[in-house]
């Protein structure tokens, strides 16, 4: 808890400071059963904007805004270090770190910025060590320009790096109130940006074509969207040297032997065990997926898919294979909350007869009365539906 309160501190004054210096932290975090995930409150002066610069390894980012909005996602292994600039007077924000599915251990570093680095200046990035490269593959930048006005308010641009280097896309769209999504050439999504709260980011991700979508909402008047890429050497260094290695996050690098085939017509895959947690994609019927462990309880399995990792409900799969010493991943379940049903009981109205000689009224609507009936029609009775186990599946 102190070092969590350090770090907010770190970011709230650092997001405060008219400088292009920022003062670095060297505490790393790391999530594995004890502490799977840390949030960190970030918040900037009015009329000011600032950057959070993260390294991870193994870790989803979330950033929700004070209502609980998630304003940006991301949850891909091939990406190792992200630049988040927030657009002025878009209130407070939650930063999620959350280690992936699977993993057994994750990590990652978190600084703030006064602004997002010029990876083309060459100017040292605050949060890792790199330096910039060229090679026969292309030139060392990209850089292209999309105009965004209310009768274009969105478009997409493409940018590669070279196979089997890492590099850095670049992305800035302010005054644009842009939506935007980072995908691959196979269209795997990568990260997005939801509402106008990020103006730019700046990504280190894995060598390959990508392609960078903004969609402007109610904007009044011109702006202009830029994406670059450019090579760069990239090391995460700073993490411990006595990491869980790549191997030994997947079971000690043995080969998969268990296998869960979806038995019925499709399935949720989820981010964590429970339908608490948000949905990453699908599994339909046959469909068979490889098993790398399950949740204490055995209800929920860490299935491989599309490249990543995620988790599916024990009740819609079958399993197949050597499947007996899975891996146990102490990941909290997260059952979706149960829908609240407000019960209110309207007092009787009573409606004057027309008839002559009537001794009374008739009694019209809700409540009670001496009618002879039981009433009890409507009451609960208490009992159990048997749908409160925390194991009943994905909804």
């Amino acid at each position: 808890m102190k070092f969590l309160a350090r770090l907010s501190a770190l970011l709230l004054i650092l997001l405060a400071l008219p400088v292009v210096a920022a003062a670095q932290s060297n505490d790393v975090i790391v999530l594995n059963d004890t502490t799977p995930s840390v949030n960190i409150v970030v918040t900037l002066p009015a009329d000011a904007t600032g950057v959070v610069a993260l390294d991870f390894m193994n870790v989803s980012v979330r950033m929700t805004d004070a209502g609980g909005s998630t304003v940006f996602y991301t949850a891909d292994s091939r990406m190792h270090a992200l630049e988040l600039s927030i657009a002025p007077n878009t209130g407070s924000h939650n930063l999620v770190l959350e280690r992936m599915p699977g993993v057994v251990e994750a990590y990652a570093r978190v600084n703030a910025l006064a602004q997002l680095t010029d990876y083309s200046l060459g100017a040292p990035q605050i949060s890792g060590d790199f330096q910039l490269i060229s090679t026969s593959e292309q030139p060392v930048a990209q850089r292209q320009s999309l105009a965004l006005a209310s009768d274009q308010p969105g478009g997409t641009l493409s940018v590669a790096l070279p196979a089997e280097q890492i590099g850095v896309i670049g992305a800035s769209f302010a005054n644009a109130q842009a939506t935007t999504q980072l995908v691959d050439a196979n269209g795997a999504l990568m990260a997005s940006s939801f509402n106008g709260h990020i103006d730019g980011m700046n990504a280190i991700v894995d060598g390959g074509a990508y392609l960078f979508t903004v969609l402007s909402s109610g904007i009044t008047e011109a702006a202009t969207a830029q994406v670059s890429a450019l090579p760069v050497a990239y090391s995460q260094d700073f993490f411990p040297a006595e990491r869980v290695s790549a191997a030994e996050q997947s079971a000690g690098g043995a080969t998969v032997t268990c296998f869960a085939q979806v038995s019925v017509s499709s399935v949720s895959l989820r981010s964590g065990p429970g339908a608490g947690y948000s949905v990453t994609g699908y599994g339909f019927s046959g469909e068979s997926l490889p098993v790398g462990g399950s949740n204490p309880s055995g209800g929920w399995f860490v299935v491989g898919k599309d490249g990543g990792s995620a988790w599916v409900f024990g009740g819609g799969v079958q399993l197949s294979g050597e499947c007996s010493g899975l891996p146990v991943f102490s990941v909290p379940f997260r059952d979706a909350p149960q829908a609240q049903v407000v019960i209110v009981t309207q007092p009787p109205q009573y409606v004057t007869s027309g008839g002559s000689g009537s001794a009374g009224g008739a009694v019209v609507g809700g409540g009670s009365h001496d009618s002879g009936e039981d009433g009890e029609d409507g009451e609960d009775d208490g009992e159990d539906d048997g749908e409160d186990d925390g194991e009943e599946g994905d909804g």
